[in-house]
């Protein structure tokens, strides 16, 4: 949890960027119930582009928070209906686990 606290300070310190912290809380109801705490920041950059930041936190019932992963969107709009778009995902240690790259298109 520090490293994602002191990620998310340095990303808001220097970035000239217009910021936007958001936390929210997801229930998963599947073979087992989990709770989930999302911390994260919207950055709002130069030339249409955007990134987000969230730190995964997962609780199964125990009342202790354990920390799954950190995940960094990254997104430019190419026009009022395009944008392209790349994800990356961190795990418990810090190692990249995976990266998604897309287009998405709206109607």
């Amino acid at each position: 949890m520090k490293k994602a606290i002191l990620l998310l300070m340095f990303t808001s310190t220097f970035v000239s960027a217009e910021t936007t912290p958001f936390i929210s809380f997801e229930r998963e109801y599947d073979t087992q119930i989990t709770n989930r705490l999302i911390l994260g920041l919207d950055l709002k950059l130069p030339n249409s582009f955007r990134a987000e930041i969230q730190y995964e936190a997962t609780d199964d019932l125990t009342g202790k928070f354990t920390f799954d992963e950190i995940e960094i969107k990254l997104d430019k709009r190419i026009s009022n209906d395009v944008k392209l778009y790349m994800k990356n995902k961190f795990d418990r240690e810090m190692e990249h686990d995976e990266t998604k790259v897309g287009i998405k298109i709206s109607f």
